[in-house]
């Protein structure tokens, strides 16, 4: 449309409800400034969004303007998903074809020690797991996934200072249209407190066993302090009070030679404080 003068009613004309929208106002640039103006801007007459080009001439002003309502829910749709997805504590990836990492949240830097602006696709998918764990992802999970589409277990992830975390994981795999596999993605939730709460649990029932399961003494006290190492603990002596006297009468190690070596220097210790 032409407009011959940088007036509201000529450059309301394209949407004359709006004479003081941002429409207006780059048309009004546009002519005063003698530049072209490229914009997009919401049109609430219409509950509509339009990009428009206007390019001013010794005529008056020529505009362009097309439809890009569905273009712009499009983006308000993954901008609002893609916040879900930074500020969820879950870890969320997404790899290509050959296990080149394409996105990591937040939460999977976090858990990986990767730094915020560290360019992630120098990363491979099996980089992320202890090497027994990569092997069976590699063998089962991504099998699985290219058949069924979607592939659930529990495994470990490994962060870059070799520290683990177990985690309940989803692998899937995404097609384009033609059917070929386009990237995969994952989520994994770290359940390391649910570990612990299912240790315990073992712990307190397997103690529970022992302590109801023999009448001597010291051959609970032994059975008790065994079931502490290693799965508690990499050491344990269990002392007892015998009138004034303190006197250890279990010793475990994780390792047996440690356990004697500590057994023998203990007993120096105490008889040496008058309590063995």
């Amino acid at each position: 449309m032409a407009k011959n003068a940088p007036d509201d009613a000529a450059l309301g004309e394209a949407f004359p409800e709006e004479g003081d929208s941002p429409f207006a106002f780059e048309y009004r640039r546009a002519m005063v400034e003698q530049v072209t103006s490229e914009f997009e801007a919401y049109f609430e007459p219409l509950h509509a969004w339009f990009e428009v080009h206007a390019y001013p001439s010794p005529e008056g002003l020529s505009v362009y303007v097309r439809d890009v309502t569905e273009r712009k829910r499009t983006e308000g749709t993954r901008a609002r998903l893609a916040a879900i997805i930074e500020s969820t504590p879950d870890f969320v990836g997404s790899f290509d074809g050959r296990g080149r990492a394409m996105v990591l949240n937040q939460a999977a830097r976090r858990m990986l020690r990767i730094p915020e602006r560290e360019d992630v696709t120098s990363h491979n998918r099996l980089d992320l797991y202890p090497t027994e764990v990569a092997q069976r992802v590699l063998g089962e999970g991504i099998p699985a996934a290219l058949r069924d589409g979607v592939w659930r277990a529990e495994t470990t992830i490994r962060s870059r200072d070799e520290g683990t975390c177990p985690v309940s994981q989803v692998l899937l795999a995404h097609r384009d249209a033609s059917g070929e596999v386009a990237f995969f993605s994952t989520v994994m939730r770290d359940i390391t407190d649910a570990k612990r709460a299912e240790e315990l649990q073992r712990f307190l029932a397997e103690v529970s066993r022992t302590l109801a399961g023999s009448l001597e003494y010291e051959a609970t006290l032994e059975s008790v302090a065994h079931i502490l190492v290693p799965r508690l603990a990499d050491f344990c002596i269990v002392y007892v009070c015998e009138g004034d006297a303190l006197r250890a009468r279990v010793m475990a190690h994780t390792d047996p030679a440690a356990e004697q070596i500590s057994s023998r220097g203990m007993a120096r210790a105490l008889r040496c404080r008058g309590a063995w």
